[in-house]
């Protein structure tokens, strides 16, 4: 009805436009509980496996490491809910596991109306993980979904993420 989202909280909001996107409900999982992110001391979104939500047929929350994994499917994508106090640049930085021996993949970042693309390098093996930054993103201010997925097409498993951080840039 028209005037709808004017009775929904942010949260409830970007709740709303997950299911919508994604077309399925949240998986649940020990250890992970979805909540809005907001910026911590440094401006930092911290976009971690523990709080998102879980759509898609084989992704998972491994509880060993604390990280996505199982990333293989076509519909497989985390989501996030973020609250973006300082819109600008953002870099996109991973803390991710993927063997060497494995075809490289690539992952798409949607925020909003941005997007980031960049292929995910091996890191050695499944239990050695690794961190940098792979790139630089747009984000406006204000509450938001962040939804992380595979690229087309995929070749196995993509990643086992333990957390995406979005560091304003520069930082």
């Amino acid at each position: 009805p028209e005037g709808f989202e004017n009775s929904l909280n942010p949260q409830a909001m970007a709740d709303l436009l997950t299911y919508i996107s994604t077309g399925q409900p949240a998986k649940t999982f020990a250890g992970n509980q979805p909540e809005l992110v907001r910026p911590d001391a440094t401006g930092a979104l911290r976009l971690l496996a523990s709080n998102f939500e879980i759509h898609g047929d084989t992704l998972v929350f491994e509880d060993r490491y604390k990280n996505l994994g199982f990333w293989q499917s076509d519909n497989d994508c985390a989501v996030w809910s973020v609250e973006v106090s300082k819109g600008g640049a953002y870099d996109v930085w991973l803390d991710w596991a993927v063997p060497g021996d494995v075809p490289q993949n690539s992952f798409r970042l949607e925020a909003g109306s941005a997007a980031f693309s960049a292929k995910i390098p091996g890191s050695g093996s499944w239990d050695k993980y690794r961190q940098a930054t792979l790139g630089r993103i747009e984000l406006k201010a204000g509450c938001q979904t962040v939804v992380v997925r595979g690229e087309q097409p995929m070749k196995g498993p993509i990643v086992d993420l333990r957390e995406l951080r979005l560091q304003p840039a520069g930082k």
